[in-house]
């Protein structure tokens, strides 16, 4: 289930104002969270955050790895100065279902 996943992004938009969360409300992995942060790109967060052990990404699955704007971030309603501020993060719970 997606428990911990809607617990953290609550948590999160409570502890860093004008953050936003994407996909929510939709169906969507239980383990993993896509977020626009409010300020500062994306690459600062993701060094620190790998460095902690965290499985980060900086935007949609389906465009890791491309230097192109991600198409599927386009269609969620992201504009192209936000996605350098898109993160990805996933944790260990929750593989394989939706919630």
């Amino acid at each position: 289930s997606g428990e911990f996943r809607d617990q953290f992004e609550a948590d999160l938009v409570d502890c860093l104002p004008g953050v936003r969360i994407l996909g929510g409300g939709a169906k969507r992995l239980g383990n993993t969270s896509m977020f626009i942060l409010p300020e500062h790109k994306n690459l600062r967060w993701l060094t620190r955050l790998g460095r902690r052990g965290f499985a980060v990404s900086t935007g949609s699955a389906c465009s890791a790895g491309q230097g192109n704007p991600s198409r599927v971030m386009q269609a969620m309603g992201c504009r192209f100065e936000e996605m350098g501020r898109v993160l990805r993060i996933s944790g260990g719970g929750g593989v394989g279902g939706l919630a």
